[in-house]
């Protein structure tokens, strides 16, 4: 009894035609948004639900149009084996019984949404032969061959084509793609096209190039980048030891894999080089606090006096340290070492410099002159 249930439950998750059908979880968005169990099921490039297997009741439409939804896997949920169909306007939080059963049909729903946008697709051009096919009563003054008029998005079409690189897909160079990602610039087939969809829009914005319309702004961005600028770009240093490269007739994992280290990780990218040092000097960062500006008439003369000789005597030392440690450092590092430590407010054995830099303040003076001083106006021992 068990092993027919089983294979019940597996004919059914594949359902009828190839077409995938079976049980899920589908959280509610109304009330205390509790789980419920319905039957879904892709039937005619829609998602649909109902109550139970068999039963009379009307089918619920959960998705109308699968061209305009995406699908992913969701982690941040308090039950596993989830994944969000997530559409313009709305999003739908699913859980399967297990987690083959979740990728299998994040799979089948991905591959539902390519077959919508290919039978668009090829009824448009369907259309557009009927269109283009001659009449058969035709006068003698209809006789002469005219030039057939070109579409919107036929012209739209050889515009893009026309920039380098744009006439094959991007990522695994098939001819005559008819996806393009707006804010990436480039090109791109109907399988790349999903997988760069399932990464959202603020990675890859995918449009049709045929079948959806296109803003003036859209169409320069498209005409300042194309296949060959971007492949210079994301694609400077392949290592296929990170992933394999995508081709025409690759596996879709193999496909995933490459756009997702192209794009979403850029380890294809050529690094910055970083900062440049001189061989045997050693990079060092100083940083001093700004001096509060004070009202003249608070401070005597004296006390000025005194408090501009221990100033200029603590920026001479310092000045005095960090001329020593860049000349004479043969360390190549970044950052002070433990020994270029600035004690203030102890006792410091300071050395006989013979003679005391002042830089005047502006709070003082605006001409920022310097002055020499005396060997008898020493800093003191003690600050």
């Amino acid at each position: 009894m068990l092993c027919t249930d089983l294979s019940q439950i597996t004919s059914s998750i594949h359902g009828e035609n190839g077409v995938i059908e079976g049980y899920l979880f589908k959280k509610t968005s109304k009330g205390f948004k509790s789980w419920v169990r319905r039957w879904f099921a892709i039937q005619n490039n829609q998602l649909i639900y109902k109550k139970r297997s068999g039963s009379h009741n009307a089918l619920s439409i959960m998705e109308e149009d699968l061209r305009l939804c995406t699908v992913k896997p969701a982690y941040d949920t308090e039950r596993r084996f989830c994944f969000e169909v997530l559409s313009p306007t709305r999003s739908h939080l699913l859980q399967a019984d297990s987690d083959t059963d979740c990728q299998m049909w994040i799979t089948e729903i991905t591959s539902g949404i390519s077959k919508a946008f290919k039978d668009a697709e090829n009824q448009e051009l369907k259309q557009e032969e009927e269109d283009s096919s001659p009449q058969e009563n035709t006068t003698v003054e209809n006789e002469l061959p005219t030039t057939p008029k070109l579409s919107k998005a036929q012209i739209r079409l050889q515009q893009l084509f026309s920039i380098p690189g744009n006439d094959h897909c991007c990522d695994c160079g098939s001819q005559d793609p008819r996806w393009a990602s707006l804010n990436l610039g480039i090109t791109l087939c109907i399988e790349c096209s999903g997988i760069h969809r399932s990464f959202g829009v603020h990675l890859s914005k995918v449009r049709s190039i045929t079948l959806d319309a296109w803003e003036p702004e859209q169409l320069k961005v498209m005409a300042e980048l194309g296949n060959d600028i971007i492949n210079r770009i994301f694609e400077k240093n392949v290592d296929e030891t990170i992933a394999t490269r995508a081709t025409t007739e690759c596996k879709r994992s193999i496909r995933e894999s490459w756009i997702k280290a192209k794009y979403v990780q850029k380890a294809f990218v050529m690094k910055l080089p970083g900062p440049k040092t001189t061989a045997g000097k050693k990079i060092r960062g100083w940083s001093v606090k700004k001096k509060l500006r004070r009202s003249p008439d608070k401070v005597t003369g004296d006390q000025s006096d005194n408090e501009l000789d221990v100033t200029s005597g603590l920026m001479e030392a310092v000045m005095s340290v960090s001329t020593n440690n860049v000349l004479n450092d043969s360390d190549s590092g970044i950052g002070a070492s433990a020994s270029d430590v600035i004690v203030f407010g102890t006792d410091l054995e300071l050395p006989d410099l013979g003679r005391s830099i002042s830089i005047e303040s502006s709070d003082e003076s605006d001409t920022g002159e310097m002055k020499v001083k005396t060997p008898s106006q020493q800093l003191p021992g003690k600050i």
